[in-house]
């Protein structure tokens, strides 16, 4: 049930493991080895050799703790250190999507201020263009103006030929008139 509990993360962790099943099977040899020596004696007392094989046991078991504990820290440190890169690698990764986005919206606002450009210079030009329409206008009334007006001039000149065709065509039978006034009559017969 021991060994179920141990994380296998690394090859170091297999390593540790094995080193931990061969001290576990060398305890388990050591205690077996005391205990049949006793039960085949039949002493129930301890011998020197008893005592030296207890003695390895419990060199053996504290090697074994301070290998398992030498682990624990090593494992601690990693997570540690995982721990660490992990929030280095989150602050990266923030610090860069904060650059890109900087630059996205740099892109945006310098696009941004393009189009407000645009639409003032638009609605400038828009300005200009009824401003333009309406000065149009007023020269087309003026050129009309003058048009009605050369008409006029027009009409008057020709009103004038006619006026002075009907005063020569006047003035001619006039003098017609005139001149067969000033004949003598001819005797009347």
């Amino acid at each position: 049930s021991f060994l179920v509990s141990i994380p296998v993360n690394t090859p170091l962790d297999c390593y540790f493991i094995i080193v931990v099943i061969v001290l576990l099977l060398s305890l388990y040899y050591c205690c077996h080895c005391i205990f049949c020596t006793q039960l085949r004696s039949g002493a129930k007392t301890t011998t020197v050799n008893d005592i030296d094989r207890l003695h390895i046991f419990n060199r053996l078991h504290i090697m074994f703790n301070g290998l398992l504990k030498e682990h624990e820290e090593k494992q601690a440190a990693l997570r540690e250190e995982n721990d660490r890169l992990g929030k280095a690698a989150t602050a990266s990764i923030a610090k860069l999507t904060d650059t890109l986005v900087d630059q996205l919206n740099s892109g945006v606002s310098e696009a941004f201020e393009v189009q407000k450009e645009i639409e003032t210079q638009s609605r400038a030009l828009q300005t200009e263009a009824v401003r333009f329409s309406q000065q149009t206008d007023k020269w087309m009334k003026s050129v009309q103006t003058y048009d009605t007006a050369v008409k006029e001039i027009g009409d008057f000149e020709n009103w004038m030929k006619t006026m002075e065709w009907d005063m020569q065509t006047v003035a001619t039978a006039l003098e017609n008139v005139a001149s067969h006034r000033a004949q003598p009559a001819p005797p009347q017969r």
